[in-house]
């Protein structure tokens, strides 16, 4: 989210960020990996066979020699393992790559930017959000969270930004 809107609509980027929270909390639940590989094999993300998808959510990989690993360390994260986290050694990291390949001059200003545009704080307060409202959505699918925050009054493509959204009301 922009900066401007999340001083302008606080509340509701808290609860955007918890709602995208609770997503992450779905799709990391093993009985959902299936569900989840679907979604993401789609034209508009992946754009493969499902099939291609399955085995690599739920940790399953054939390297073709041969060798195959179940249970891999290496299955997809969406939250556990502070997988939606943002450490600043991430965006240092992608901000570097992006001065390797010219996006940025050599010489930007990394440290000021990350300052400037990493918001952990929006992240814990959202995950505390999140954290209280666990029990109320688990197991919502996605869809169904979206229209959630939609009949809460988060509206997309509107000019002015979104509606502001009480986080008590969307938990």
């Amino acid at each position: 989210m922009r900066a401007a809107y999340v001083d302008k609509y606080p509340k509701a980027a808290k609860a955007l960020l918890m709602a995208v929270m609770e997503a992450q909390q779905w799709c990391e639940k093993p009985e959902n990996r299936e569900e989840v590989a679907a979604i993401c094999a789609k034209r508009q993300w992946i754009n493969c066979p499902v099939e291609d998808v399955t085995d690599r959510v739920k940790g399953k990989f054939d390297y073709g020699t041969g060798k195959v690993v179940e249970n891999s360390p290496h299955i997809m994260r969406f939250w556990a393992d502070h997988a939606s986290y943002p450490f600043q050694s991430h965006d240092l990291w992608f901000l570097t790559e992006d001065i390797r390949w010219g996006k940025y001059e050599a010489g930007y200003d990394t440290k000021a930017l990350i300052a400037k545009v990493n918001r952990e704080d929006l992240w814990k307060r959202g995950r505390q959000g999140a954290r209280r409202c666990r029990c109320r959505y688990s197991g919502l699918d996605l869809a169904r969270q979206g229209d959630l925050l939609r009949r809460q009054g988060v509206r997309s493509g509107k000019s002015g930004g979104v509606s502001e959204v009480a986080v008590h009301q969307a938990c």
